[in-house]
């Protein structure tokens, strides 16, 4: 079996004797990042707590992990630029917002996040409009209501997925009971009056 060697690159900036060496994360560092930018968070609608990925921390710390030199956790570094114990801070403390971008742009390059996610997300809400793509809108639900990542999603074995979709089947049907329940109520009421 062969084992894949992360892809590194090294990106230059006239302001620095050294250049900075971005390397491509695994996928296990990918999730334990996701894990570690994971809160719980009190869903308003159903009091429950669910867990909810700060895109800002995440970030942070997918770009610190990346950024393999200069050492972002060296002491003496952050001291320098005023950032003890924050790496992603040190980061953004050294550089220019457009040096900033290049790294991010790497990084992001490395996940396989490109240009085309424009282009992927119009040809999903298009599907989601049209009433197409009935997986995509019990995932676009799953997310909405209960906080999903694509991977809670993904990772479901068809028999799960169909358990969900018969749940949300089952509550928006009886959500929009209860609504016309409302509505002939008040319209019952109006007539009284």
């Amino acid at each position: 079996m062969l084992k894949k060697e992360n892809e590194k690159r090294e990106l230059k900036f006239a302001r620095f004797k050294s250049p900075f060496i971005v390397r491509e994360i695994t996928n296990d560092e990918n999730e334990a990042l996701q894990k570690s930018a994971t809160k719980r968070v009190k869903n308003p609608k159903t009091g429950q707590l669910e867990p909810q990925v700060d895109q800002n921390l995440y970030v942070d710390l997918l770009l610190a992990k990346s950024v393999v030199q200069p050492d972002l956790q060296d002491a003496e570094l952050q001291e320098a630029y005023g950032t003890m114990g924050d790496e992603a801070g040190t980061l953004r403390a050294m550089l220019k917002v457009s040096e900033l971008n290049q790294i991010t742009k790497t990084v992001t390059d490395f996940a396989g996040v490109t240009e085309s996610v424009d282009s992927d997300v119009k040809a999903v809400k298009k599907l989601i409009q049209a009433g197409q793509g009935a997986e995509f809108q019990y995932y676009h639900y799953t997310m909405n209501e209960f906080g999903w990542l694509p991977s809670d999603w993904l990772n479901l074995s068809v028999r799960e997925k169909a358990l969900v979709i018969a749940g949300i089947d089952i509550r928006i049907k009886e959500e929009k009971k209860q609504q016309k329940e409302a509505e002939r109520k008040a319209r019952a009421k109006g007539r009284r009056h």
